[in-house]
């Protein structure tokens, strides 16, 4: 008789504002039977889109404090944390990308299950104007009302304030005119509201990752029978196939690990020498 997942049952907490627990929260009953459970702790604190407050730890780190943040909170051994990234895209030029990144951190065995993803569909517009800028063009950009948005202004001091979750004309004209009257230099930031329960593009990245999540968390380490089994690692360093320099950071071979024991297996070899293109000494 096969036993039981380690996670089936479990409570999970889950710490946000902003609703992203119910997003995944199926996935996770479906799967294990666990319960998601909302965690209503301050995580505008580690950082906002709007950029009233700036982030200043990574991704991962951030994710991990509101995940540990969520378990304190609620008394719990588990806890999932989130964070995302939008902006323009670190590849490919004129598009905006979404990076997410997503944690489980299990307290009773000390482990955390790690997975982030690059999305390239995101609805991400802004503009800046004034009460009588024509908006027509940039609202259909903006897919509005269906995406909220955020209008945003600069005190003297440079102090931004912001009006957030507008999803109506009137609201938005209302909040144009608001805040260039107390702005110091009568111009407003319209820009997509990235919050989750803001965003519909956004939510269907989340639930995406949110799967990607549960399937860590339901595999199970082949040598040590730990979840999390897949975490991926990089064997690096190549030679140059003309001048023969090492490049220390090129990728040799993507492996697959576990997040408790140091077993591996490979996945696939990416490469076995280094082009010329991308050697330092043969292309400078």
């Amino acid at each position: 008789m096969q036993k039981p997942h380690p996670y089936y049952g479990k409570e999970i907490a889950f710490a946000t504002k902003h609703q992203k627990h119910l997003i995944i929260a199926p996935f996770f009953l479906e799967k294990l039977s666990a319960k998601i459970v909302n965690a209503n702790v301050d995580t505008d604190t580690l950082g906002t889109f709007s950029g009233e407050i700036a982030r200043l730890n990574s991704p991962f780190d951030t994710a991990l404090i509101k995940a540990k943040w969520g378990m304190e909170e609620l008394g719990l051994s588990f806890g999932i944390g989130s964070e995302g990234s939008i902006g323009a895209d670190p590849v490919l030029p004129f598009i905006n990308s979404d990076i997410e990144t997503m944690v489980f951190c299990d307290g009773e065995r000390d482990l955390v299950i790690e997975v982030s993803k690059r999305f390239t569909e995101i609805v991400a517009a802004k503009i800046t104007a004034d009460p009588t800028t024509d908006l027509s063009e940039f609202l259909v950009r903006a897919d509005f009302p269906r995406h909220k948005l955020i209008v945003s202004g600069y005190k003297s001091s440079g102090k931004k304030f912001s009006v957030k979750g507008i999803d109506e004309i009137a609201k938005l004209s209302f909040a144009i005119a608001q805040i260039a009257d107390k702005s110091n230099d009568k111009q407003v930031v319209i820009e997509s509201d990235f919050r989750a329960n803001s965003s519909p593009s956004r939510q269907k990245n989340l639930a995406s990752l949110g799967n990607n999540l549960i399937a860590r968390i339901c595999a199970l380490c082949p040598k040590c029978d730990c979840p999390g089994w897949g975490k991926e690692i990089y064997d690096r360093g190549l030679r140059c196939r003309d001048c023969d320099r090492l490049n220390p950071d090129a990728v040799h071979r993507e492996l697959l690990g576990c997040v408790s024991c140091d077993f591996m297996v490979m996945k696939r070899v990416v490469a076995t020498v280094l082009e010329p293109a991308r050697c330092e000494s043969c292309n400078p």
